[in-house]
């Protein structure tokens, strides 16, 4: 979801204060350096570190607006998610909430972590939100384009999943309709995963399986975790886990469903 303009672009964490991303180029149109290379016109040699917090910071996910800008989401010590926009060039964006990121504690979540991201035709974009610690809640959230959360999502801009076992989030993907659909992983078990599709609105879209959500399990798993969602042309979901079996054996389990759950 970083490719945009012939380029594609990784956002990263080194371990110590900052936040990190990485322009390449994947083509020749419009930018500096050789195919395949980095971009010099980004933060002049194509690499951009920035430290957002002062404090350590984790970048998971990126993705490209319709004008090369680009959104990444993380997290930071002082226990909350970060999202952040840059310019083409790397610089951060003064227009997007404040200074160009919102470090708002998403609440009632805490210590939370930002780590897939979507954007949809308007320009606002979804947020898959996990735990770092053991709470039994993921989130999934929408921005609108300042980078306020929208309150005419769900109307406060978030929509909070609880389940008697740990729930950590987790992934979000939109379909040609720009509803949401969300993965997060019932990981007190480590034998489930979970998918909800919703409405534009926040509200479940019950035309899904059973009441707009769908559990399904790992074959006898002692652990798992989930991975990414994505739709594909035809509207089907498509989901990609781990599996760990007996303590020794590791599975890539990729999983399709389709168009109504």
């Amino acid at each position: 979801n970083g490719v945009k303009n012939d380029t594609i672009s990784i956002a990263y964490y080194t371990g110590v204060s900052s936040t990190n991303a990485t322009r390449a180029i994947a083509g020749t149109g419009g930018t500096s350096g050789p195919a395949g290379g980095l971009d010099t016109s980004f933060a002049t040699d194509g690499t951009l570190s920035v430290d957002l917090t002062g404090t350590p910071q984790s970048a998971y996910a990126i993705i490209s607006q319709t004008d090369a800008k680009l959104i990444v989401g993380g997290a930071h010590t002082s226990a909350d998610k970060i999202i952040s926009r840059h310019s083409v060039t790397g610089v951060l964006d003064t227009s997007f909430f404040t200074s160009g990121k919102n470090m708002t504690a998403a609440g009632p979540l805490i210590n939370t972590e930002l780590i897939d991201l979507d954007i949809d035709t308007v320009g606002r974009v979804y947020g898959a939100i996990r735990n770092q610690i053991s709470v039994d809640e993921s989130m999934l959230v929408r921005f609108r384009t300042d980078g306020e959360l929208d309150t005419a999502f769900n109307t406060n801009g978030k929509v909070v999943v609880t389940h008697t076992n740990q729930y950590t989030g987790g992934s979000v993907a939109l379909y040609a309709n720009e509803k949401p659909i969300f993965q997060a992983h019932k990981d007190g078990s480590g034998t489930e995963r979970h998918i909800r599709r919703y409405e534009i609105d926040g509200s479940l879209d019950t035309t899904f399986s059973t009441n707009g959500e769908v559990d399904w399990g790992a074959d006898s798993p002692t652990n798992s975790s989930v991975g990414r969602i994505r739709i594909d042309t035809s509207g089907r979901v498509v989901s990609v886990n781990s599996d760990f079996v007996g303590g020794t054996t590791h599975y890539m389990r990729i999983v399709r469903f389709s168009t109504d759950g």
